[in-house]
């Protein structure tokens, strides 16, 4: 049977801190994810999955070099089912992500 695991874990520090940008608790329901998605004028890189199948966070940490932008991977692949090998996704880079960021700290 499946029990929630309540163990709170501390996130290490970083100059990039995704939970303040986020309003509320749902990660998924913010302007940060909403403006990533809709705004055309973000660089996409081709990342081609190689490995990892369903490893958002593995991917993450190849690509912007930190696990905790897993929430964008997902976003950006449409589902965590869309992470396999030989699936090529566009990814918004983390240059163009931090810009967002900013945008939106400023805007709060």
């Amino acid at each position: 049977m499946y029990t929630k695991n309540t163990t709170e874990h501390k996130v290490a520090p970083s100059n990039f801190e995704l939970e303040n940008c986020m309003e509320g608790a749902d990660i998924f329901d913010s302007a940060l994810l909403y403006n990533l998605s809709l705004n055309p004028y973000l660089t996409k890189e081709s990342y081609v999955v190689t490995e990892n199948w369903y490893r958002p966070d593995l991917i993450a940490k190849d690509f912007y070099g930190d696990t905790r932008y897993e929430s964008f991977v997902i976003l950006q692949a449409g589902s965590i089912r869309n992470i396999k090998p030989g699936v090529t996704l566009k990814l918004v880079t983390r240059k163009d992500i931090e810009k967002l960021k900013d945008a939106n700290t400023n805007r709060i």
